[in-house]
């Protein structure tokens, strides 16, 4: 129920927002360094492997700017997904991750978030990898952190899920 939620407050957003988004903006983020993201009930799926979830905890550092869009916004240098239910693990690869800055939010003047993909990669259960593109969207002023629903290779799923971070980011535009 939660997990519903979540993507269609995402949904929401995006589409309240899709009238001020700003995909060639310059931002800058404060105070930019170390950034921790816990995604609670993140799901993963594989083709053979059913779904089930766990909590991902995302580290690295953001970047201060200016940057323009898109754009490295920073890098995620360690990924630990623990409490996976069933039994399952899930596995990054591949690290460090550089994230890179796709849409500001309600741009020119002000942003309420970034929206930006990690090349994520993932190995299920240690036997079926995908590789791609994954969707990070990060709140300006709040610790929102939401991951959004992505289709990696191989035929893994990852499903949306919210969080929060740490560090808490402002994004202006420039």
């Amino acid at each position: 129920m939660r997990k519903a939620l979540g993507s269609l407050l995402v949904a929401a957003a995006l589409c309240g927002a899709s009238a001020a988004l700003a995909s060639a903006a310059t931002i800058t983020m404060s105070p930019g360094g170390n950034i921790v993201a816990t995604i609670r009930n993140l799901g993963f799926e594989g083709i053979v492997i059913p779904l089930f979830i766990c909590t991902v905890t995302l580290t690295g550092t953001l970047a201060t700017g200016p940057i323009t869009l898109p754009g490295r916004v920073g890098t995620i240098t360690a990924v630990r997904a623990g409490e996976c239910t069933g039994g399952h693990t899930a596995v990054a690869n591949r690290l460090p991750w550089e994230l890179t800055g796709q849409t500001a939010l309600a741009c020119p003047s002000a942003s309420t978030g970034l929206l930006g993909t990690l090349p994520a990669s993932f190995t299920l259960d240690g036997v079926l990898t995908g590789n791609g593109s994954l969707g990070l969207l990060l709140s300006s002023g709040s610790n929102a952190a939401l991951v959004l629903l992505s289709r990696l290779s191989n035929g893994v799923i990852i499903l949306g899920a919210g969080g929060i971070y740490t560090q808490v980011q402002v994004i202006r535009c420039a």
